[in-house]
């Protein structure tokens, strides 16, 4: 028996740490909500939270914009469609944070995360640019490469598939087996550099499986996979509520997973509660990994 999912996926990467800073981590997050209570409540509950926060419909919520405002810059670091919404005059030419109101924005964001059920799983891949493959700048040889994020998204989608065969207890009954399978919304406009190594990690998922699963199983649980464009987002009809949840969350579970720049993970306003977002996501975090790239 099936019973359908959609999943979101995102990205997130940290550059140069380590002693000779050349040591990156990418990171792909998934959400994976049961297709019809996504379809019914989640994305309706979602353009309302916009409609509240003043969110104009088609205009894409990015996170990192956003908490950029609350950094003390000057105006041209900040982008001037967050400034008309959330300066104290709605103008974009404006540093005037009206900070109650991003306060309150923020608020509303961590809540919803810790009201509606999805299922969070992450994978992070951390490689070494000056490694034997890696430091290898000619062009024609990258493209010949699997790069860091053709193998994050193989280990996570064998990661995805212990939630969606439902096998965490270690028990599989094929005559009564329940498997859930889901559509893949991957955020990435067309010129997104990770692309044909996502897409090719994908088809061979399904072509040749994964770590741990064959293609009967792959092919039953993983039915597609598409990228969303940012102008995709944010209409009322069909908003892509999963792909803003995801922004928001991944560069969260990022700092969690690899413990770099951890101080970012709350939001703080100053002469305001702290808001806590990690805690709502650690319990919606079915499954996390960590793997490293081969360095030679």
């Amino acid at each position: 028996m099936k019973k359908y999912c959609i999943s979101y996926l995102d990205e997130a990467k940290i550059f140069n740490t380590g002693p000779n800073k050349s040591i990156d981590h990418y990171t792909i997050v998934s959400i994976t909500f049961d297709r019809d209570y996504y379809i019914n409540t989640v994305e309706p509950a979602w353009n309302q939270l916009r409609l509240n926060n003043g969110i104009p419909e088609g205009q894409a919520l990015h996170f990192t914009d956003i908490r950029n405002l609350l950094v003390q810059r000057s105006i041209e670091k900040y982008k001037p469609e967050w400034l008309s919404i959330f300066t104290k005059t709605n103008s974009p030419v404006s540093v005037d944070m009206d900070y109650q109101r991003l306060h309150a924005f923020f608020t509303d964001v961590v809540e919803f995360i810790n009201q509606y059920n999805f299922v969070i799983q992450a994978t992070g891949i951390r490689f070494d640019k000056q490694g034997l493959v890696r430091n290898i700048s000619n062009k024609y040889f990258k493209n010949s490469t699997y790069q860091p994020p053709y193998h994050a998204l193989k280990e996570h989608l064998n990661l995805m598939g212990v939630y969606l065969l439902n096998i965490p207890a270690g028990k599989f009954d094929p005559k009564r087996a329940v498997f859930l399978s889901t559509k893949l919304r991957f955020d990435g406009d067309i010129d997104l550099g990770e692309r044909d190594d996502l897409r090719e990690a994908f088809n061979h998922c399904i072509s040749l499986g994964t770590r741990h699963f064959r293609p009967t199983f792959t092919k039953t649980i993983f039915d597609e996979i598409r990228f969303v464009g940012k102008d995709e987002v944010g209409s009322t009809v069909i908003s892509h509520a999963g792909n803003e949840i995801t922004d928001f969350i991944t560069t969260i579970i990022s700092r969690h997973l690899w413990n770099i720049d951890t101080h970012l993970i709350p939001v703080s306003i100053s002469g305001m509660p702290i808001i806590e977002t990690l805690p709502p996501i650690i319990e919606k975090l079915f499954n996390s990994q960590k793997i490293d790239d081969n360095i030679f």
